[in-house]
């Protein structure tokens, strides 16, 4: 306990400075100084030398000349400007000025009524002089925060409607020669009774389920929850909260009523809301909205929206919409819809659309729509569309239209409008209208690019092109025939008529001139009427003489005219240009010498001619 009591201790005093006025930096200062009967002017310029100041004040309400005895050691501004001016005045602040005002007496605010909800606030009172308990007129009643004011009549009495109250209501008062006097209060939220619930329990139309998750059972106190359950529909604002534990706090078992600006919880604690920092050592649950920055030593639990920078050692869970930056080494979660940064050590699973960057070193799920960024080590998931660009080492989904990047080893979507790149297999489940590249690239209809090994498709408007594309609806067809130069050709083309590709093979017959020729090529079938067809193709092969180390390409451009003779058959016939890149300068017996080129040189051009069959 006496450890306990020493946080608790540490923690409030941190807390009471929190809660000190912050705008009084130059009335807290710490000064020392010593003066013995000089005038009350000098020693103001050593407190403003010191204090690094101005002092602002009417010259006529100040004995300026005036000897005084005065011995300050380790006291703040505002403590010796009482003791030098015993009490009978005032401070106020600017960035750069102490504001001196002449203020001997005192007054009070009586309240009569003071009720009322965030929406609007009525406050009436009456302004009386402390000493004497006379009415105060003309006195000024504002609220500096709302800017809305009002003066006391002729018998002191006020009333003040406040409307659009989202914090702690600071009603102050002023009148020339008073000390401010200051209020506060705090505003409720109207309850209304739930049609929906039998029991005739009431709500507020916010209320989150967040006392019904795994981590609210078993972090919040009986007594919290049911303050819930009695007074749910009252929630307050509060500038500040400390607490060592769950409902050890200052504001108890009514903690999860209450809207802190500043919260401190040692171990962890259940609150209504933040609207500004909270820091949990182990966690911070939070039953509305929180907003600017929460850091949880384990985990950040926030039933309604939040705003800003969410830090936790494991786990961040926000049950609406979030818009900031949240960071975990384990795993961030979000119901609502996420604007923003994610970066989790483990996971990050968000529930409704995204716009903005998940980054894990495991997996990153979205289950509706992203636009942005998402980088998994593992495995990237957007259930609905998704515009913009997703990287993974392993696998990479969209549920539906990708209209960005998808790189990964695996990537699959509906519908591809953008890229999907990757070493692996690229997969388009309905239409291909963008990119694929990969080892493996299937598409049900493609109207885009397939540029990979192999290449799949149901129908095709676009282009494949691959040392294999099979499209079930497309361009299958095997090719026979010789040229000037091979005995014997054999192309399988496989893609569109508007776009195809070929692998070819070839080989001299006669045992003597030896050849073999593995190559590849492009195409196109151009229609010329029911049984003629002409088809433009361009292809390399590698042409082996005797020894594989030499670099022998045959470059052909070949203009081939088909004639149908049925559904499965046809000839071909037609020109070519030859392009022969050797660097084989001698013949290996009994294979071909290819037209050896003149000497010093290692290119050739040739024309030439191809005739043969087409089987389907």
């Amino acid at each position: 306990m006496r450890l306990w009591l020493r946080c608790f201790t540490f923690f409030a005093s941190l807390l009471f400075l929190a809660n000190s006025d912050i705008s009084a930096q130059n009335l807290g200062k710490t000064v020392t100084i010593q003066a013995k009967k000089q005038k009350l002017k000098d020693v103001l310029s050593l407190l403003e030398e010191q204090g690094k100041f101005k002092f602002s004040y009417n010259s006529n309400i100040l004995p300026l000349d005036s000897l005084v005895d005065f011995d300050s050691k380790n006291l703040n501004v505002k403590e010796s400007l009482n003791l030098l001016l015993k009490n009978q005045y005032e401070y106020r602040e600017t960035p750069n000025f102490v504001i001196i005002r002449y203020a001997p007496l005192e007054m009070t605010m009586v309240v009569q009524e003071s009720n009322g909800s965030q929406e609007q606030y009525l406050i009436r009172g009456k302004i009386v002089d402390k000493q004497n308990g006379k009415p105060i007129a003309n006195a000024s009643v504002y609220e500096k925060n709302l800017l809305q004011s009002t003066l006391s009549d002729k018998d002191g009495l006020f009333s003040l409607k406040l409307k659009n109250v989202h914090a702690t209501i600071t009603l102050t008062v002023s009148k020339e020669g008073y000390k401010d006097n200051s209020s506060y209060f705090l505003p409720e939220v109207v309850i209304f009774k739930d049609p929906k619930k039998s029991n005739g329990s009431y709500t507020d139309d916010e209320l989150p389920q967040v006392e019904n998750t795994l981590l609210g059972r078993t972090f919040i106190t009986k007594k919290q929850r049911t303050q819930t359950r009695n007074i749910g529909g009252f929630i307050a604002n509060a500038p500040a909260q400390i607490s060592i534990g769950p409902g050890l706090g200052t504001h108890g078992s009514l903690s999860g009523q209450v809207v802190n600006r500043f919260s401190i919880n040692v171990t962890g604690d259940y609150n209504a809301g933040v609207n500004g920092t909270e820091i949990g050592l182990l966690f911070n649950i939070d039953k509305k909205d929180a907003r600017y920055f929460q850091f949880g030593g384990a985990f950040n639990l926030v039933g309604g929206s939040f705003t800003g920078l969410q830090i936790s050692g494991f786990h961040n869970d926000v049950l609406q919409n979030f818009k900031g930056l949240q960071v975990s080494v384990g795993y961030n979660h979000v119901l609502g819809q996420f604007n923003g940064w994610q970066i989790g050590g483990l996971f990050n699973q968000v529930y409704s659309d995204i716009k903005g960057i998940q980054v894990s070193v495991g997996y990153n799920e979205n289950k509706q729509s992203m636009r942005g960024l998402q980088i998994g080590g593992v495995f990237n998931l957007v259930k609905g569309n998704y515009n913009g660009l997703q990287i993974g080492s392993g696998y990479n989904l969209t549920g539906q239209q990708l209209s960005g990047v998808q790189a990964g080893a695996i990537n699959q979507a509906q519908m591809v409008k953008g890229l999907q790149i990757g070493p692996g297999y690229n997969r388009a489940g309905q239409q291909l209208a963008g990119v694929q590249i990969g080892a493996i690239n299937s598409a049900r209809n493609v109207k885009g690019l397939q540029i990979g090994f192999f290449n799949f498709a149901d129908t095709s408007a676009g282009y494949s092109i691959g040392l294999l594309n099979i499209i079930r609806k497309g361009y299958h067809k095997l090719s026979i025939g010789t040229n000037e130069s091979i005995d014997l050709n054999v192309a399988l083309k496989t893609g569109t008529p508007k776009f195809y590709t070929q692998l070819l093979y070839g080989q001299n017959m006669r045992p003597t001139y030896k050849l073999i020729a593995l190559g590849f090529g492009l195409g196109k079938e151009i229609a010329l009427g029911k049984q003629f067809s002409l088809n433009p193709e361009l292809s390399t092969s590698y042409l082996y003489q005797g020894d594989w180390t030499y670099a022998n390409l045959l470059n052909r451009a070949d203009l081939n005219l088909n004639y149908q003779i049925n559904s499965w058959l046809a000839i071909s016939a037609g020109p070519a240009f030859n392009v022969y890149y050797s660097k084989q300068l001698v013949p290996f017996e009994g294979y071909e010498f290819l037209k050896p080129p003149a000497t010093g040189h290692k290119l050739r051009s040739w024309a030439g001619w191809n005739f043969g069959v087409t089987l389907f």
